[in-house]
């Protein structure tokens, strides 16, 4: 029987190194920019000004209205969403990032 490997053989250590930096900078980048900017100023800010629209209406004050809730759910949702995506980002950055290398 005849066997042909149909994978190239890679370096692990120069994997491990490029590895490491990638998510020395790249990851931590990335996060900083998520969870220092995006999430704060975009996603927050923009919730907290549709949250002062609904609190408006004249509401008694022990009760949340139903919007706000649904609202406080949404962000939540696009918060998981945000990460979701940020998370195939970095994927998709480092496998191309490895390609380029030639380590992969």
């Amino acid at each position: 029987p005849h066997y042909a490997v149909a994978t190239q053989p890679v370096s692990i250590p120069l994997a491990a190194i490029y590895t490491g930096v990638f998510m020395a900078f790249v990851s931590n980048i990335r996060y900083q920019l998520l969870q220092g900017i995006v999430e704060p100023y975009m996603i927050d800010g923009t919730f907290v000004k549709l949250e002062a629209l609904c609190n408006r209406r004249k509401n008694s004050p022990d009760t949340i209205p139903k919007s706000i809730e649904y609202l406080r759910h949404l962000k939540k949702l696009v918060i998981i969403i945000v990460r979701y995506g940020n998370g195939l980002l970095g994927s998709w950055i480092a496998i191309g990032g490895m390609k380029a290398c030639g380590l992969q």
